[in-house]
């Protein structure tokens, strides 16, 4: 309906005196900015604060509260949301289970045994072994907007199938 009135306005503008044209378009300039600033600063603000708090923070707490110290990823922008765990936890991108596997042996070589995968999908092998080495995770459920899995790793026949 604005736009309406102001294209019915618009033919009136030749007519009117030029001070009057300057002095609209500074009132349209000046009231652009004041909405553009409520809507991003005061909704926007609203906006991410619902959105985090849904959808990353209960991924985010629960990274930190467990003792894992490697945290596996299938997607950069997963590590990315949960920046603020990069100096508690250690980050890998694990697309997919054969990249998975791949950090396993090597955590597996280093001594480590447990660490953290977090996907968008909750459909993995639970266990899976190879000539060296089991790997075993369990699903720890979704939090936020992403599934999260307890992951062990374990010499071929130290792991049993759950």
């Amino acid at each position: 309906m604005i736009w309406l009135i102001a294209a019915l306005q618009l033919e009136q503008l030749p007519r009117l005196p030029r001070r009057r044209v300057a002095a609209l378009g500074v009132v349209l300039f000046v009231a652009s900015i004041g909405i553009g600033g409520w809507v991003n600063t005061w909704l926007g603000t609203r906006y991410l604060y619902r959105d985090y708090a849904h959808r990353v923070l209960p991924a985010l707490e629960l990274v930190l509260d467990r003792d894992e110290r490697f945290v596996a990823v299938e997607h950069q922008w997963i590590a990315q949301e949960l920046a603020a765990a990069f100096g508690a936890k250690r980050f890998f991108r694990a697309r997919d289970e054969e990249q998975l596997m791949q950090l396993a042996r090597r955590m597996h070589a280093e001594g480590e045994s447990r660490f953290l995968w977090l996907r968008f999908d909750p459909g993995i092998a639970r266990v899976r072994r190879e000539a060296e080495i089991t790997r075993r995770c369990e699903n720890l459920g979704r939090h936020g907007s992403y599934f999260v899995f307890g992951c062990r790793i374990g010499s071929s026949g130290a792991a049993q199938d759950g």
